[in-house]
Order: structure tokens, then sequence, then C-alpha cells
């Protein structure tokens, strides 16, 4: 009897599981549904893990470590980072107020999305590591980056030390009127594509930062992961492997398919850029992030990498793949 899944991602990651959905690579003894989600306000932080419609779902790799050190998580991860990208380019300043490096930031009220968004978290750990900027040495203004923000019951608490206020206002709007520094968001700011004046990004080339800080670090930041609902993953086990390897085989369909020639950072990075599964670059990677969210209070201990996964030993039917289809297009590295 196959086993009914339904799989939601982010329709962001179409390209990497089109293979999937198009039937060219199969999920043996599985019969499956796919649903593309609309990027938005905490669809990823909240709609995957409390709709039961999902048993497969594509996660937010912040939200999924907090729930999985709460011991409240409904899913266990396995090794598909279906987004990963660099965060140099999430920096916006002002550009009258003599912030010309990251260490510039220190002291200075900075615009935040929710405090627990992963990508968020990537860029304090990059000002920290890199620029000596620890979150208590920033005054952070926690809003939306468009509208008015309301923090509802679910408004974090900062560790001691770290300085969080709401915002009266939409992000965009106070960076533009020069009430906060610099604000951090994955979107381009309305202040910033309607060239307002004084307003930019911090990096004047975010690529070619992010490229010289892999050149040395190694590290390509993890943002969201697949996960598996527990019940299904403890009544078949063999299920997490036989998902590992037909995601992996769609990745690289995709990969194959696409010309790389003219994307510097594909380039650049070399071999097996956007792997899954845990290898060297993505131990480093997860353990990086795991020792900077502990760090930033968001989670209650330092979790290590391997318990962030459910053991895949024996996969049972391999997953199978048909490359008669059409190629998948282009990818573009953020």
């Amino acid at each position: 009897m196959s086993i009914p899944l339904v799989i939601a991602t982010s329709s962001h990651q179409q390209g990497l599981v089109q293979a999937l959905v198009d039937g060219r690579v199969a999920l043996p003894g599985c019969e499956a549904r796919f649903v593309s989600l609309t990027p938005g306000d905490n669809v990823l932080l909240t709609r995957t893990f409390d709709d039961p419609t999902f048993n497969v779902a594509e996660l937010s790799l912040s939200k999924y470590v907090s729930r999985h050190d709460a011991g409240d998580c409904p899913y266990i991860a396995i090794p598909v980072f279906i987004a990963r990208s660099f965060r140099h380019g999430d920096i916006y300043v002002r550009t009258d107020r003599g912030i010309r490096s990251p260490a510039d930031l220190r002291g200075r009220r900075v615009g935040t999305g929710d405090f627990r968004h992963t990508a968020h978290v990537w860029v304090r750990a990059l000002l920290e590591e890199e620029y000596g900027v620890r979150p208590s040495d920033v005054r952070w203004v926690v809003g939306h980056r468009e509208k008015s923000y309301d923090p509802g019951a679910d408004m974090f608490v900062p560790p001691r030390g770290v300085s969080i206020e709401t915002a009266p206002a939409a992000l965009s709007q106070m960076l533009e009127s020069g009430e906060i520094d610099a604000l951090l968001s994955p979107l381009t700011p309305s202040c910033v594509t309607s060239n307002a004046p004084d307003v930019g990004q911090l990096f004047a080339d975010p690529e070619a930062a992010a490229l010289e800080h892999f050149s040395r670090s190694g590290l390509f930041p993890i943002l969201h992961l697949m996960g598996v609902r527990k019940e299904l993953a403890e009544r078949h086990p063999g299920l997490p492997g036989v998902l590992l390897e037909a995601f992996t085989q769609a990745k690289d369909d995709w990969l194959a398919a696409s010309d790389l020639s003219a994307n510097r950072t594909a380039r650049a990075m070399g071999g097996d850029f956007y792997a899954y599964g845990l290898g060297r670059r993505e131990r480093a990677a997860l353990s990086t992030f795991l020792a900077h969210h502990h760090r930033q209070g968001l989670s209650g201990r330092q979790l290590a990498v391997e318990e962030l996964f459910t053991p895949i030993g024996s996969p049972g039917p391999t997953a199978s793949i048909n490359r008669d289809g059409a190629g998948v297009g282009s990818i573009l590295m953020s």
C-alpha cells in the first residue's frame, strides 16, 4: 500500500523540486501531492508547523531548532537544505551617518524583522564573528518592513543585555526618515527601490563580500530544511532515506539542466555547492548556526547537529529518475 504524502514547499524552491512534481523523479512506495506555498509573513514559521494537512514540509531552520529544543516539534528533519543563500545583501543603512563598515553598526538603532527569523540569525552571526559586533552592541527595533507591526502574544523575550523595542511604524519608512540607522531585510525595502535619498546597501558589492567570506570560512548559510512528521517517520522508518535520495536527485537534475556559466557565485564556490546530506561544509554551517542560535537566546542549550535529524539507515526502495524531461532554467544565488 502506498504511503500518502502531502509535501509543502515554498514557490521560491520550485526549480529544486520540479522533477519530483512532474514525475521525472519518482518516490517509490509513495503517493505524493505537492503544495506550493506563497512566501509571506510567518508561512514557514507557523503554517507548515501547525497545519496537519502537511506531513512533509519545508521548515524554517530557526523555528525548527527552537521547537526541537523545547521538545514540542511535530517534525524530524532530513538533511535536505532546500533554501540556502548568503546574507551580505540584507544590510541597508543611512549613507549619511558615517556607516562604512559593519563595525560601524555598534551603538546604532537597527531595524529588523522577527528576531527569530533564520536570515536574521545568520546576519547577527556574521556581524559578531567577522566584525566583533555582538547583538548586545546594537539597539534593535523589531517591526515589519512595509507595514505596522503587532507582535501579539508571541513577543520574543531577549537575553539579558540585548535591547529590543517595537517599531512604531514601518521599518522602511523609519530608515527613510532617519529614525533608525540601518535595517536588516531579506527583501529590498521600498525606500531603496524608490531611490529615497541617503539610503542604500552597506556592502557596495554584496556578492563579492559573500564570496570573500566563503573563501575564508567555507560557510554557505542554510535557511530552510525539509521535515517529516514524527509519527509518519516512526511508522515508515525507510521513508526519510527515500525522501533524501529523491530530493537530491531532483536538485541534481535541475542543476545539470541549468547554465551556470554566467553565475559568479556558482563558479566561485565550485563542486556541489548546493549539497544536501551531512558533508563537512554542511556540518560546519549547521554547527555555526546552532552555536549562534543558542548564544542569541533562541534555544535553551546548544544542540548537536546529529540531534536535528532522523537516523537514515537502510532507505528501503530507491528513488528512480527519468531524465527525458525538459530543462528547468537557471539558478540565481542571492
